[in-house]
């Protein structure tokens, strides 16, 4: 049904949302330990990665509409 395609969905979003959230976790923990160029090379990792991620997602709702 509807109802359940709709949970899934959301089910599925949270899981995305907590694994963003630990990877974040790593990154800060990470950080306080690095060098500033290091530091600077991990955000910009990071934020590729973040934005492919979201990129991927916004493609695959852009199709399903």
């Amino acid at each position: 049904t509807r109802w359940q395609a709709e949970r899934k969905e959301f089910l599925q979003e949270i899981e995305r949302l907590k694994e963003d959230n630990d990877r974040q976790q790593k990154l800060l923990s990470v950080n306080l330990t690095m060098s500033p160029q290091t530091q600077t090379e991990a955000f910009m990792q990071h934020e590729i990665t973040r934005l492919a991620s979201e990129n991927l997602v916004s493609n695959i709702h852009s199709r399903s509409v």
